[in-house]
């Protein structure tokens, strides 16, 4: 993905590992920025373009995917969430870059969780009993997919409170995207009718 005009991050695999590095245009040698010991799985790059929050697959716990921040200039990593046996997904920075939204399974379900981009302040949001992913900030406010028995609803949530506003119910909603003015559009493909943008 691009981290400017100049630069992108992407995954580069080195002894059986995958390094999260950012590679100049110019200068095309990687230059890691993130080295958890184990394979990256997803990058979010924060709205001031200076950190990366990424996802990290755990071969020494094949259960775990864990969530760090990564100071491009620096190369300094945090850890956010790492729960042993457990798997985090979904990283959403807020518009500010101050707060880190995640879908975590350690209360059971993938429930919504929220971070300081510096790892503290970490609380659940979410006790819907319900697996959230594919988050998204509008605001203050989240716009997630939510599945429950295997049928997908298209949510916003409070990021105080954390709760959920149905905006599209049943079917598989998918890839919701905020539009310009802070509309929500998403593909949603019901058990009776073809795929459609909603």
């Amino acid at each position: 993905m691009w981290l400017d005009d100049e630069r992108l991050i992407v995954g580069v695999t080195r002894e059986e590992r995958t390094v999260l590095t950012v590679v100049d245009v110019a200068d095309p040698w990687p230059r890691p920025i993130a080295q958890a010991g184990a394979d990256y799985v997803s990058a979010v790059v924060s709205p001031d373009r200076r950190q990366v929050a990424y996802t990290v697959f755990h071969h020494d716990d094949l259960n775990c995917t864990s969530l760090h921040v990564a100071e491009v200039a620096a190369g300094v990593s945090i850890t956010v969430a790492h729960v042993p046996g457990m798997q985090v997904r979904s990283p959403a920075w807020s518009p500010d870059g101050t707060r880190i939204a995640y879908a975590c399974e350690a209360p059971g379900w993938y429930e919504i969780f929220v971070a300081g981009a510096d790892g503290g302040n970490a609380r659940q949001l979410t006790h819907d009993g319900a697996d959230f992913a594919e988050l998204t900030w509008v605001g203050d406010t989240l716009v997630a997919t939510r599945c429950r028995r295997g049928v997908t609803d298209l949510v916003r949530g409070d990021a105080a409170t954390g709760t959920a506003q149905v905006l599209a119910a049943g079917g598989t909603w998918s890839s919701p995207r905020i539009l310009p003015g802070g509309g929500v559009v998403a593909g949603d493909a019901a058990f009776d009718t073809p795929a459609r943008i909603g």
